[in-house]
């Protein structure tokens, strides 16, 4: 299904509404990575403790090997892929649809933008190097045997996706719905994209960035 939706956007998708199922599928597929999230952190924390199932074992033995189950990151590269399919092709569907206008198209971007700054800084955090992908997969003609990229250069991308985001204005401070109050829960604000720079910032020691990035939120909250 993510090779379909990424598809098309750009070979039929046509409107807005399109984009934006493209867009949930990509929440969605953030949703699915809670499990790994989970023993990523957790088992090598000791938090919990896995009492069966030969992978998990060897992640909290720290025994791991390329081999193993728990090392699997596909489920990441379908969110980048949903990210680098609105971000390269949401501008098209623009041109077609005259009733995406500017803002609703930048504000999806910036959602794209967060979920691809924030899938490189967790596979970052976790494998040090992995292929750094900002092209969608759109046949199976697409290489797949990338090289990973540098810590250094991930990091530098993810900055840069942050700030693409923030650029236009365009990220909501919430999203309204008279019908549903809930309607931000689980969605990317401008907030979001602010705590994940200054949690980017820390990770590299840009201290200076982390402290920029708490002072707008302070004086943000203060007006």
């Amino acid at each position: 299904r993510d090779f379909c939706l990424s598809r098309g956007l750009g070979d039929v998708y046509k409107r807005q509404e399109q984009v934006e199922e493209v867009l949930a599928q990509g929440y969605q597929n953030m949703r699915l990575t809670v499990p790994t999230l989970i023993y990523w952190g957790e088992l090598r924390g000791a938090s919990i403790y896995a009492y069966s199932g030969k992978s998990k074992q060897e992640l909290q033995n720290f025994q791991l090997n390329s081999s193993s189950g728990e090392c699997k990151w596909g489920g990441f590269y379908s969110i980048l892929n949903v990210a680098n399919s609105i971000i390269k092709y949401a501008p098209e569907v623009k041109r077609q649809d005259e009733t995406y206008h500017e803002a609703v198209m930048n504000s999806n971007m910036a959602e794209a933008y967060f979920m691809r700054a924030w899938t490189y800084f967790t596979l970052v955090r976790n494998f040090k190097e992995v292929p750094l992908i900002l092209e969608p997969y759109m046949t199976d003609e697409y290489a797949v045997d990338i090289p990973k990229s540098s810590e250094e250069t991930i990091i530098a991308q993810i900055k840069l996706d942050i700030e693409n985001a923030l650029s236009t204005g365009a990220a909501k401070e919430m999203y309204d719905d008279e019908d549903w109050t809930g309607m931000s829960k689980g969605r990317v604000t401008v907030w979001a994209l602010y705590a994940l720079m200054a949690d980017v910032c820390l990770w590299s020691e840009d201290y200076d960035g982390c402290v920029s990035c708490l002072l707008y939120t302070s004086d943000a909250a203060d007006e």
